[in-house]
């Protein structure tokens, strides 16, 4: 998702100004001696004025609160045999002395390097100061601070371990300068579009590791607008071949990412196996490797040079069902499923609009099939409206309070 509509974040502004409620719980988060600390590096602590913070998402300067702490540091994170170092940023209201609720907060999809927490304030920022709660906000790998590495775009399972590990060193951050942690603290977790998918994967992650939940204490997940499960997503428009695409940059990235992965069954074929040579042999591609353009640009760039259907994007290949470079597509695509191989205990609140062009429907029916009669989960289906704006209801109702929190 890009952009905030000015409407509903001047709704948001508003409610801002009730301002925050100081928390008076005494028992703080003090590690037991086998605590293990993360390694952190602080890069920047800012105080930035609650109204400048509205400005900069909404385009609207209202005197909407107190200002925030916002510290962007390095942390590792630990790929089999690789560590990585990568960026994020965490922020809690000045003033604050003591704290029990944290939001981690997973952003949208972007390709432009800079586009993320480390230098563009983010919803969770202001749902944190609202609620007297501490933000925690990783950049993706290879935007941020990690700018040299590739990104990994869709690889939602990677992104999502590398957001818990962004948590762990937030809490070592957080115990050497930030406010005193309450020992019963507990997390809330949510994002829209990639951020939506993220968010999953961090529920399942908490849900299948043991261990993760020791640190994480997950109350509750919020997900909208996410391609969880990427096989539906690629089934959909392979389908339609020819339909006129309104985001066709997803398409190029999805490849470059599964390219670059160490452990992807495509990684051995070339961009001219998987893309058509016009747009394998184009600009485009190369603008999308420097990471300094927007997703709109692109889109843009794309639009005004013809790829806008899959036919004209993808090569003629991945409409072989029975070629060996769909197959191995399709193993890569189920290796990224989020829909299997757990049952959620700990509440989610599923988003999505039936009319979402970007992100189809399809995602979300697949995981509410396997997921059928879980308790746990709730659903929350538009049946009109855009990708964009099902992101901006979607951040309003977390908000306002449309979905609980508490149960």
């Amino acid at each position: 998702m890009n952009g905030i509509n000015k409407y509903y974040w001047g709704i948001i502004a508003i409610l801002f100004l009730y301002g925050c409620s100081k928390d008076d719980n005494s028992d703080f988060y003090n590690p037991a001696p086998d605590f293990k600390r993360e390694w952190y590096s602080v890069v920047k602590m800012d105080t930035i004025d609650s109204a400048d913070l509205m400005n900069a998402i909404s385009g609207y300067r209202l005197p909407t609160g107190v200002p925030i702490v916002l510290t962007t540091f390095l942390y590792h994170s630990v790929q089999k045999t690789d560590t990585l170092t990568l960026s994020g940023s965490v922020s809690w209201p000045t003033g604050t002395e003591s704290c029990e609720q944290i939001w981690l907060d997973n952003h949208h999809f972007t390709i432009r390097w800079n586009e993320c927490p480390s230098y563009a304030p983010q919803p969770g920022m202001v749902f944190s100061t609202n609620k007297n709660a501490i933000c925690i906000a990783p950049d993706y790998q290879g935007l941020g601070l990690s700018r040299n590495l590739p990104s990994p775009y869709l690889n939602t399972a990677l992104l999502a371990n590398q957001s818990l590990d962004c948590f762990k060193a937030a809490l070592s951050l957080v115990r050497d300068i930030g406010p005193e942690l309450s020992k019963d603290y507990y997390t809330y977790n949510l994002g829209f579009s990639l951020g939506g998918a993220v968010s999953l994967g961090v529920a399942r992650q908490a849900e299948t590791d043991p261990s993760c939940q020791e640190f994480l204490h997950l109350r509750k997940s919020l997900c909208g607008g996410g391609p969880y499960d990427q096989y539906a997503l690629f089934k959909h428009f392979i389908d339609t071949p020819d339909m006129q695409l309104e985001y066709p940059v997803e398409f190029p990235c999805a490849i470059i990412s599964m390219l670059q992965s160490k452990d992807s069954y495509i990684k051995e074929y070339d961009l001219s196996d998987l893309l058509t040579p016009q747009l394998a042999e184009s600009d485009i591609i190369q603008k999308l490797y420097s990471k300094d353009y927007t997703t709109q640009q692109i889109n843009s760039m794309m639009n005004l040079a013809g790829f806008t259907t899959l036919k004209k994007i993808l090569s003629e290949n991945l409409f072989d069902s029975e070629s060996q470079i769909y197959k191995d597509i399709l193993r890569q695509l189920d290796e990224l499923d989020l829909t299997t191989g757990w049952t959620p205990t700990i509440p989610i609140v599923l988003r999505h609009s039936r009319e979402d062009t970007y992100v189809p429907i399809e995602c979300l029916e697949s995981f509410k099939e396997k997921m059928s009669g879980n308790p746990n989960i709730t659903y929350d289906i538009r049946d009109s409206g855009g990708h964009v704006s099902d992101g901006h209801d979607f951040y309003m109702r977390v908000l306002t309070g449309y979905y609980s929190l508490e149960d």
